[in-house]
C-alpha cells in the first residue's frame, strides 16, 4: 500500500488543555483544507460522534447540585457514583478505523489512540487460549458500528502534551458510551461496565453510595482531602465508605500515579428496585476483581514488552509491537512533526484505510443554511440534527463548523464537526433549550451528511409515537478536582503566559486570586503560596534563557537541569526538576513570603512622571515590607480588590506614570468613599517637574490625582531615592514616609465574630444593645485588650447585604470583637466561614443551650396531592423555644421594630416558623459538631466552646406547652414541609395552574399565621413566663465574652503553620506479638481453618516471623480515626498531643472469612500515664493481620457484619492476651 503524505497536526486546547492560545509555543498549524466538489444539498443527518455536555466543577459558594444528590438519596429515588477524572485527551471512537478527538479526527491523537486501543486488546487477551486480541478488537468494533454507540476515553500519555503528572504507562480509560438515535443518551454505569467486560475494555473505578451515611461519608472524604488529595489516599477512603466498589483495570496509582485530577460525581436514578440495582452492581464488582486476577496489572508488562517476551516479531502488526514512548523519545532529535508521521506510518504499514481531507472552508457550502431546510424532514433524527443546529446558531457565539470528506476502500461519507469555542455557549444553550425537544448540545460533536438515503437504514418518522420526547432532565453531575492537580496545571502551566509577560509578581498575584476564587482555605495558600512563588522566579529565569543555578552554588544542584523549552505542552519535566530545587531549600530566602507581622495592608499608589520610574520607586517600597505586592495596572482596582488588600499580606503597591497612563484618577476616586483610610499617595518627582507642568494635558493629570482625597498623601523628590549615578539609596524623609504608609490594626491579635444560630425573638438584640457594658468588661481582662475595638452591627439597621459588610467591616480592623446581631441559620454558616477565615476572626456561637432539645414530627401535609403521614422531620430546638420566640415577636408593638417584624407584620408568625424550619433535619446533638464542620470546611478556626446562655428559667421545662398549642405549633411546621415538598410537583404544571397552585398556598399560610396568633394569645402569658431572666442572661453572655477575649489573646497568630497531611491516627502494635498469638492457634483446633488461610502447607514459622508472605500486615494496628471522618484540625487537636504515648490492649477474639483475618481488641480509656484516649471511631475496634490479594484491609470492618450474616467466622480466646500499642499519626 502506498503511503501517503501526513497532514499537518491539528493540536488545539481541547486536544490536549495545553496548546491552545500559549504565547509560549509556535501556533498550531490547522489540517490543510482542500478545495473539492461538495453536493449541494444533502437529505439525510446522523449523529456520528458525541460526548457528554458540558458540565461544571463545583463551586464552593453553589453547592445546591450536591444538596440535591443528598435529597433524592434520602428519599431512596437513586443512589451516588462516584468515578475517577482521569487527565489527558479525550478520544472518542465509532468502531473500525472512526476515531475523533473534540474537535478533528485523523490527528496525531487519534492515531496513539487506535494504536493503544489495539495494544490493549491485545494485553487483555494475552493469557485467554479461547479468544485473540486482534479479533476481539474486529468483534468489539463491529458491535459498537452495528448499536451505533460511540465511546469515549481519556487517553493518558507522556508524549501528547503534560497534565498534572506524567503517568506512568501509557494506556486509554473507558469513560462514557453514547447511544446514538434520535434521542441519543449515555448509558448508565451498569450498561456501561457490562459492555467494558463483556470485551474486556478498560472501564474507570467506579464507588457506589446508596445511603446517606456513605453520601455523607463521600463528600467528607472530598472536603477533608481537597487540598492535599492524592489517589494514594482517597481511591482507598472511597473503597472504605462505598457501598460497592467497581474496580478498574487500570487502577491510576498504578498507571497514571499519584496526582488525581479529582473525581466526577453523578447521582444515578433507580427507577426499579434499589436493592435490587445494587445486587447487579456487586455482580459487575465481583466480575471485575476476577478479570483482575487473570490481567493482574502490578506485573503485566506493557505491550510491546509481551511481544518480546513471548513471540517472534513478525507475529504481530508493527501497530502491536510499537513502543510509543520510545518513538517520541526517538522523534525529537527530528523537526516536530516526526512523531506524528511515525505514527501515521505505522498505522499504514497495518493496513489503515480510512482516510479524511478537511474541506476548505466555505467553499460552496454554509452548514447552518443546509440545516434550514433539514428542519422539516421527515426523519426525525435529522431534524432534531437540524435544529440544534440552528438554535446554536441563534446565539451569535462563535462556533467553527469543519467539514470532513472521508474515504474508505468502499465508502465515501461527509463529516462535519461542531466545535464550540466559548464554555459560555454551553449555558446559553441550555437556557434556551429548556422549554423544547431539541437536542442537548454536545461537546464532541461530529454528523454525517448524508447526500442520499440509505434504502437500507429505517427511517425515524418525526411522527412515529413510540420515540420519546419527552424533555429529559438535566444530570446531576459534579466535577471535582484535587488542589495538588490544579496547582500543576492552572497555575504552573497555564501562568507561564503571565510570569513571561509581568514577571514573578505578576505570577504572584494571578495565582492568589486563583486560590481565592477557588476557595482555598488559609491554611492551604500559605502552604502553596511560597512554592508558586519559587516557580515563578524560577520560570522566569529560565523563559529569559538565563542561568537558573549561579556558578556559585553547589555544583550538583545543576545536575538534572531540563534541556527541554519550558512551554505548556513541555513543563513537566522542568516542575520535578524546579521541585527537587525546592525541597533542597534552594528558594526558602525568597521575600514573596508573607509577613508574619502582617502590618502592612491597603493600597499605596506611586505617581511618577513616567512608568519606568514609578515602577522603580514602586518596587523598593514593596520591598520594604516583605508581604507587599506589585500592580502597574489601575484597571484591576475595584472592592473586591481592595477587600484583599485589606488581608493579612495583602497590601499592594500601585506605580503610575502620568506620561504614559492617562487615565486613572477616576477610579481611584470612586474607592475613596469606603476606602479613603486605607489607601496612601506618593507623588515622586511630580510637583514642579518641567516635563509635567509644560504639557498641558499631563499638567491636569496631575492636578486631578492631588484632588484626590486619600487618607495619606506625600510628596517627594527625586533626590529622597535616586542618587546620582541612578541607583537607589533612601534618605531619612523616604524612611518616614515608609513607616507612616504602614496601615495597622489596633492590636496584632486575632478577633472575635460572634453570631446568632437562632430564630427572631431569640433575644439577641437585648444582648448586643448594652454596647458599653461590653466595652467595659473587655477592657478590664487584661492591658493587652485595650486596644481592641467593640463592634455591633444590626442586621435590621443595614441597607447594604449584610455578611458581606460584616467582612469588609472586619477588614478594617481584624482584632476587633464584632457582635453579628442578625439570625444565622444553617444556610448562612458557610458565608460566616469564609468572612471568619479571610478576616483572621475566631467563630463564636452563641446557644440557647436548654433550649437545644430534638424535636421529632411524623407527617406533612401537602396542599397539591396526598398527605404525607410517614414523612419524618426533626429540628434541634424545642418547640417551646419556637413558642416563646413567637410570642416575643407578636408582643412588640406594630411599627416598633428596625426590622419590621412584629405584631402588624403580615404573617409574622410565618415567618418566625420559616426561620425555624431553616434548621429542619438537624438533631440538637448533631448541632453543633455539623456547625463546626461547616467552618471547618472553610478554614476558619471555631471556638472550643460556645457563649451558652440560659433561655429558659429554672425548672420551667418541667411545665411543659398545652397540647393545644404544641398541636398548632406542629400543624404550622407540617404545613411549611409540605410546601417545600410539593414545590417538586408544581414544576411540571402549566403557568396557569401554578398560579392556582400559589393562590391555594397563600391561603393556607394566611389561615394558618391567624391560627397560631390565635394559640399564642391565648397562652401568652404563660408561655412569656418560661423565659430566663433578662439580667441573669446578660451577665452570663458578657461573662462568657469576656472569657472568649482573654483566651484569643493568647494565640500568637491566627494561622496555623502548613502541616503534612494525616491519613489516620492509630496505636501501633509490635508485629512479633501480633505473629506470637498466630503460631498459638497451632494448638486449637478450632483455629486450624484460620490458620491454613493464613500458612497454606508451609511451616509457620516461614510464614509467620522471616516475612515471606505479603499478605499478612506488616504494621498491626488500631484505627482510632480517619481522615474521611474527621477534619485535619480534629485529627491534630486530638491526637498530636498522644504520639509516643502507650496504651495497652487486651486481644479478646478472633474473626476471619476467606478474605480478612482480624482480632478483635479493647482498649483502655487512658495511656499508660494517664491521660484521657479518645474513643476509636470504628464500631469493630481490631488489629487486621491478614488480607487475600483479592481484598483490602479496610474490609475488615465488615466481619461482624459477615459473622452474622454466617458469612465469617468468630472465636473468642478464653484468656485475653495483652499488648501495649503506640500512638502514632500516619501522615504524608
Amino acid at each position: 500500500m502506498a503511503k501517503r503524505s501526513r497532514p499537518k497536526k491539528n493540536k488545539s486546547k481541547d486536544d490536549h488543555d495545553a496548546s491552545a492560545g500559549d504565547p509560549l509555543l509556535p501556533s498550531p498549524s490547522a489540517l490543510p483544507e482542500v478545495a473539492v466538489d461538495i453536493p449541494k444539498t444533502f437529505s439525510r443527518m446522523r449523529l456520528e460522534a458525541i460526548f457528554y455536555p458540558k458540565f461544571e466543577n463545583e463551586q464552593k459558594e453553589n453547592q445546591r447540585t450536591r444538596e440535591q444528590m443528598k435529597e433524592r438519596v434520602l428519599d431512596k429515588q437513586g443512589y451516588l457514583e462516584a468515578s475517577i477524572k482521569h487527565s489527558g485527551s479525550l478520544i472518542l471512537w465509532s468502531g473500525g478505523e472512526r476515531f475523533y478527538s473534540k474537535n478533528s479526527t485523523n490527528n496525531v491523537f487519534t492515531d496513539c489512540a487506535e494504536i493503544l486501543l489495539r495494544q490493549h486488546f491485545v494485553r487483555a487477551y494475552w493469557n485467554d487460549d479461547n479468544n485473540n486480541g486482534d479479533r476481539m478488537f474486529r468483534e468489539c468494533s463491529e458491535y459498537v458500528e452495528q448499536n451505533r454507540y460511540t465511546l469515549a476515553f481519556e487517553v493518558v500519555t507522556s508524549f501528547l502534551g503534560d497534565h498534572g503528572d506524567r503517568p506512568n504507562r501509557d494506556f486509554l480509560i473507558l469513560t462514557a458510551v453514547a447511544v446514538k438515535s434520535a434521542s441519543p443518551y449515555f448509558m448508565p454505569t451498569l450498561e456501561l461496565v457490562d459492555l467494558a467486560q463483556r470485551f474486556r475494555l478498560p472501564h474507570n473505578d467506579a464507588w457506589v453510595f446508596s445511603t446517606p451515611t456513605a453520601v455523607d461519608s463521600l463528600f467528607r472524604i472530598y472536603d477533608n482531602s481537597r487540598e492535599t488529595g492524592l489517589a494514594s489516599t482517597i481511591n482507598p477512603a472511597l473503597s472504605e465508605a462505598a457501598d460497592v466498589h467497581v474496580s478498574s483495570m487500570y487502577p491510576h496509582e498504578i498507571f497514571q500515579g499519584d496526582i488525581m485530577e479529582g473525581i466526577v460525581i453523578r447521582y444515578v436514578a433507580s427507577p426499579g428496585d434499589l436493592a435490587a440495582t445494587l445486587d447487579r452492581v456487586k455482580e459487575l464488582s465481583k466480575k471485575s476483581i476476577e478479570i483482575l486476577k487473570s490481567i493482574v496489572p502490578s506485573t503485566l508488562a506493557a505491550c510491546p514488552n509481551l511481544v518480546k517476551q513471548k513471540s517472534d516479531k513478525n507475529t504481530h502488526s508493527a501497530v502491536i509491537r510499537a513502543d510509543l514512548r520510545q518513538i517520541y523519545k526517538e522523534s525529537q532529535v527530528c523537526d516536530e512533526r516526526a512523531f506524528d508521521l511515525d505514527v501515521r506510518n505505522l498505522l499504514e504499514e497495518s493496513q489503515k484505510e480510512r482516510q479524511t481531507v478537511k474541506v476548505k472552508q466555505f467553499a460552496s457550502i454554509d452548514i447552518t443554511q443546509v440545516v434550514e431546510t433539514l428542519q422539516q424532514s421527515s426523519d426525525l433524527e435529522t431534524k432534531r440534527i437540524a435544529r440544534t443546529i440552528s438554535l446554536l446558531a441563534s446565539l451569535k457565539d462563535r462556533v467553527q463548523y469543519a467539514l470532513f470528506q472521508e474515504q474508505t476502500s468502499d465508502t465515501n461519507r461527509w463529516l462535519c464537526i461542531v466545535h464550540v469555542l466559548f464554555d459560555r455557549t454551553f449555558p446559553k444553550y441550555r437556557e434556551r433549550n429548556k422549554d423544547s425537544l431539541d437536542m442537548e448540545l454536545f461537546r464532541g460533536f461530529c454528523i454525517e451528511l448524508m447526500e442520499y438515503a440509505n434504502e437500507d437504514e429505517p427511517i425515524d418518522d418525526a411522527t412515529m409515537s413510540h420515540i420519546s420526547m419527552q424533555k429529559q432532565e438535566e444530570p446531576l453531575m459534579l466535577k471535582m478536582k484535587l488542589l495538588p492537580y490544579m496547582i500543576r496545571t492552572f497555575c504552573c502551566r497555564n501562568g507561564l503566559a503571565t510570569i513571561k509577560s509581568g514577571g514573578p509578581s505578576a505570577f504572584s498575584l494571578y495565582c492568589q486570586n486563583l486560590l481565592s476564587k477557588w476557595g482555598i482555605s488559609r491554611q492551604g495558600m500559605e502552604a502553596w503560596q511560597p512554592f508558586l512563588d519559587a516557580w515563578g522566579v524560577y520560570a522566569s529565569a529560565v523563559l529569559a534563557e538565563s542561568s537558573v543555578i549561579p556558578d556559585d552554588k553547589v555544583a550538583s544542584l545543576r545536575d538534572g537541569q531540563p534541556k527541554v523549552a519550558l512551554n505548556s505542552r513541555n513543563f513537566l519535566d522542568h516542575v520535578f526538576y524546579f521541585t527537587r530545587l525546592y525541597d533542597t531549600g534552594y528558594y526558602s530566602g525568597l521575600s514573596h513570603q508573607p509577613d508574619e507581622s502582617g502590618s502592612f495592608r491597603g493600597l499605596v499608589i506611586v505617581v511618577g512622571p513616567d512608568a519606568v520610574s514609578a515602577s522603580a520607586v514602586a518596587d523598593f517600597l514593596a520591598q520594604q515590607w516583605c508581604s507587599a505586592k506589585r500592580l502597574d495596572d489601575v484597571s484591576k482596582l475595584d472592592k473586591s480588590f481592595m477587600e484583599r488588600s485589606l488581608m493579612r499580606g495583602g497590601g499592594h503597591v500601585l506605580s503610575v506614570g502620568l506620561l504614559d497612563n492617562y487615565a486613572g484618577a477616576g477610579k481611584v476616586r470612586d474607592l475613596m468613599k469606603e476606602f479613603k483610610d486605607v489607601i496612601a499617595m506618593v507623588l515622586f518627582d511630580v510637583v514642579g517637574n518641567s516635563d509635567i507642568m509644560k504639557e498641558p494635558k499631563t499638567k491636569g493629570l496631575l492636578k486631578s490625582w492631588q484632588k484626590i482625597d486619600c487618607g495619606k498623601m506625600f510628596t517627594l523628590s527625586g533626590k529622597s531615592l535616586f542618587r546620582e549615578d541612578g541607583s537607589l539609596e533612601a534618605d531619612e524623609k523616604f524612611q518616614t514616609m515608609v513607616n507612616e504608609c504602614t496601615f495597622r490594626n489596633s492590636c496584632d491579635k486575632p478577633g472575635i465574630l460572634v453570631f446568632f444560630p437562632q430564630i427572631p425573638g431569640c433575644g439577641k438584640s437585648c444582648l448586643t444593645s448594652d454596647e458599653d457594658r461590653i466595652r467595659v468588661a473587655i477592657e478590664s481582662c487584661g492591658a493587652a485588650e485595650k486596644s481592641r475595638k467593640v463592634l455591633v452591627i444590626a442586621g435590621d439597621k443595614t441597607k447594604d447585604k449584610y455578611w458581606p459588610k460584616v467582612k469588609h467591616t472586619r477588614l478594617r480592623d481584624t482584632s476587633s470583637v464584632v457582635l453579628a446581631d442578625k439570625n444565622a441559620p444553617t444556610p448562612s454558616w458557610g458565608m460566616i466561614g469564609e468572612v471568619c477565615e479571610l478576616t483572621q476572626a475566631v467563630a463564636v456561637p452563641v446557644l440557647a443551650q436548654d433550649a437545644l432539645q430534638t424535636t421529632d414530627i411524623a407527617g406533612a401535609r401537602s396542599l397539591h396531592g396526598d398527605e404525607e403521614a410517614d414523612t419524618k422531620h426533626v429540628y434541634p430546638y424545642s418547640l417551646a423555644y419556637l413558642a416563646v420566640c413567637m410570642a416575643r415577636v407578636l408582643d412588640r408593638s406594630q411599627g416598633s421594630h428596625p426590622g419590621k417584624l412584629d405584631r402588624g407584620t403580615k404573617r409574622a408568625c410565618i415567618i418566625v416558623l420559616q426561620f425555624y424550619s431553616m434548621y429542619r433535619n438537624l438533631t440538637a446533638e448533631q448541632f453543633e459538631d455539623v456547625m463546626r464542620s461547616k467552618f471547618e470546611v472553610k478554614g476558619a478556626t471555631f471556638s472550643v466552646l460556645p457563649i451558652s446562655i440560659p433561655f429558659f428559667r429554672t425548672g420551667a421545662m418541667d411545665e411543659g406547652l398545652s397540647s393545644h398549642l404544641q398541636e398548632v405549633l406542629i400543624d404550622g411546621l407540617k404545613l411549611l414541609f409540605g410546601i417545600e415538598l410539593d414545590r417538586e410537583k408544581i414544576k411540571s404544571l402549566t403557568e396557569a395552574e401554578k398560579q392556582d397552585a400559589k393562590r391555594i398556598e397563600n391561603e393556607a399560610l394566611d389561615e394558618m399565621d391567624i391560627r397560631l396568633r390565635a394559640a399564642i394569645s391565648l397562652h401568652r402569658d404563660s408561655i412569656l413566663a418560661l423565659s430566663s431572666d433578662e439580667e441573669t442572661t446578660k451577665e452570663k453572655f458578657v461573662t462568657q465574652l469576656k472569657e472568649k477575649v482573654a483566651a484569643c489573646d493568647e494565640m500568637k497568630s491566627y494561622d496555623s503553620k502548613p502541616s503534612k497531611f494525616i491519613k489516620l491516627a492509630s496505636l501501633d502494635v509490635n508485629h512479633e506479638d501480633i505473629m506470637s498469638i498466630l503460631k498459638s492457634f497451632q494448638g486449637k483446633p478450632q483455629l486450624q481453618e484460620v490458620l491454613k488461610n493464613i500458612v497454606g502447607d508451609r511451616e509457620i514459622e516461614e510464614v509467620v516471623f522471616h516475612g515471606s508472605d505479603r499478605r499478612i500486615v506488616a504494621k498491626p494496628h488500631v484505627t482510632l480515626a480517619h481522615f474521611s471522618d474527621m477534619a485535619q484540625d480534629e485529627l491534630r487537636k486530638n491526637f498530636d498531643h498522644l504520639c509516643g504515648r502507650k496504651v495497652l490492649l487486651s486481644v479478646v477474639a478472633l474473626f476471619w472469612s476467606r478474605d480478612n483475618v482480624a482480632l478483635e481488641v479493647k482498649v483502655d480509656n487512658t495511656t499508660t500515664c494517664g491521660i484521657e484516649l479518645p474513643t476509636s471511631r470504628n464500631d469493630f475496634t481490631h488489629i487486621t493481620v491478614w488480607v487475600h490479594d483479592n481484598s483490602s484491609a479496610v474490609k475488615s470492618n465488615q466481619l461482624p457484619k459477615l459473622v452474622e450474616n454466617q458469612e465469617a467466622s468468630k472465636f473468642d480466646f478464653p484468656q485475653p492476651f495483652l499488648l501495649e500499642g503506640s500512638l502514632s499519626l500516619w501522615e504524608s
